[in-house]
């Protein structure tokens, strides 16, 4: 057998060893047969195993994991079994050592550990069971934790709550069939940090041999940084065809608008002497060209304001009610209440783009005769509300119209919620709450 077995009788005396024990130990026959434990590996190796021993002759199954050193064989990384045996008086007469060499196997894996923790992605490697057993230093930094809050509990630790049933699942199936799993091979993936707050990872998976039995070694990515990035593309590919879509109304319907209100006017002022019927009906028409002209030149700001956030939502609300406040006869106002602070950059674009639907609806469809922006902040939440006095819906019937699903929508994928108040003749008011998440520089 490849394995180093040998008999030791009750006096600790070599009775028996195989031929590995003799090859693996560079030790003859003769050298050991009917001499002790202590004689043949020397006071310090004794004094290693002899506790052991003792508990083996008593007659407890026991066990030995760890680093010898000997003259005869150097340093090595052994598992030793200890199997007593009783006589036929069911007297313990001796035990049987079993050994196997992990010395290979551990340096490999002293080898591994060592660049795990010098990885500069964060990697954190858990057992058959889900069980957390190494963690490096960059996976305690994008986690928050200290590698001893980890060690030993369940690697669903750091998925998010609503993810972990499903995780544990998938967990199980790959164990079953473990296999590299490349970067990138599942999207949509999310971690959470120590202080509960989420964000976009990429994983690979890989099974990983050692002493301990296979380990799954998860090198993980965090794709914040990525994802903004994506974010800015999208969004400047987007405003760049609201600026060509609002270049085209300002160009063609507005110039068209303004041109026809004129030519109304001028022939209003020449009909003193027609029919009063015919005048009515240029006076109908010059008010809804000029009330076309307004909508184009609402739908012209709306579509050139829509800048992305950079870093300071209150600033940016400023900037597009000082827009609107200046090309709509409508005043709207804007107020903070506590103590602004940055926060997440899909936070701060979404809770932008709420508010500026928010307005262009009550621009467009209440009548009011002012409107309200409020955007409030305290330690747990920020709050942003849009009030107007004007004729107010039934809620009822709104169904998906008014952008409404699209602000649902946009606080949903924010962690918050869109709440929606009116009724006919009493205004209609918009609130948006989201709980406080750290921005990635927190």
């Amino acid at each position: 057998m490849p394995e180093l077995i040998s008999f030791v009788d009750a006096e600790q005396r070599y009775q028996f060893c195989n031929k590995s024990y003799e090859k693996s130990l560079n030790i003859s026959p003769n050298e050991f047969m009917g001499r002790t434990v202590r004689e043949v590996l020397g006071e310090a190796v004794y004094a290693t195993f002899k506790p052991i021993i003792q508990k083996a002759l008593g007659g407890q199954h026991t066990s030995y994991e760890g680093y010898v050193s000997h003259e005869k064989f150097g340093r090595r990384y052994l598992h030793i079994d200890y199997i007593p045996q009783w006589d036929q008086r069911g007297k313990v007469d001796g035990f049987y050592s079993v050994i196997r060499n992990l010395t290979e196997l551990k340096e490999a894996e002293e080898k591994f550990r060592a660049l795990v923790e010098t990885s500069p992605q964060a990697i954190i490697l858990h057992d058959a069971k889900g069980n957390i057993v190494i963690v490096n230093s960059e996976a305690e930094h994008i986690f928050g934790y200290r590698r001893q809050e980890l060690i030993g509990q369940p690697v669903e630790i750091l998925v998010p709550a609503r993810f972990r049933g499903k995780h544990v699942e998938e967990r199980r199936a790959y164990m079953r069939k473990p296999m590299l799993r490349p970067m990138g091979a599942v999207s949509g993936l999310y971690a959470r940090r120590k202080d509960g707050s989420e964000f976009p990872v990429e994983i690979s998976l890989s099974p990983v041999e050692t002493v301990e039995g296979v380990l799954v070694s998860n090198t993980i990515v965090d794709i914040t940084e990525r994802k903004r990035h994506e974010e800015q593309r999208r969004w400047a590919t987007i405003l760049e065809e609201r600026a060509r879509m609002a270049r085209d109304v300002h160009d063609t319907l507005a110039q068209g608008f303004t041109g026809i209100v004129l030519n109304l006017e001028a022939a209003e002022e020449a009909a003193a002497d027609l029919p009063e019927e015919v005048r009515n009906h240029i006076r109908r028409a010059r008010d809804v060209a000029r009330s076309s002209l307004e909508e184009a030149r609402r739908s012209v700001l709306a579509l050139s304001s829509s800048s992305p956030v950079r870093g300071d939502l209150a600033n940016s609300i400023r900037e597009f009610v000082a827009r609107y406040s200046s090309s709509t006869k409508t005043p709207v106002s804007f107020s903070v209440q506590g103590t602004p602070r940055h926060l997440d950059p899909a936070v701060e674009e979404n809770l932008l783009r709420i508010a500026q639907q928010a307005t262009d609806n009550a621009l467009k469809h209440s009548r009011a005769s002012s409107i309200r922006i409020e955007l409030a902040f305290d330690e747990t939440t920020v709050q942003l509300t849009i009030t107007d006095d004007g004729q107010g819906f039934d809620l009822k019937k709104a169904g998906r119209s008014l952008g409404l699903t699209g602000m649902r929508e946009r606080a949903k994928e924010i962690g918050g919620k869109c709440e929606l108040k009116s009724q006919p003749g009493k205004g209609t008011r918009v609130s948006v709450k989201i709980p406080r998440r750290p921005t990635a520089s927190q």
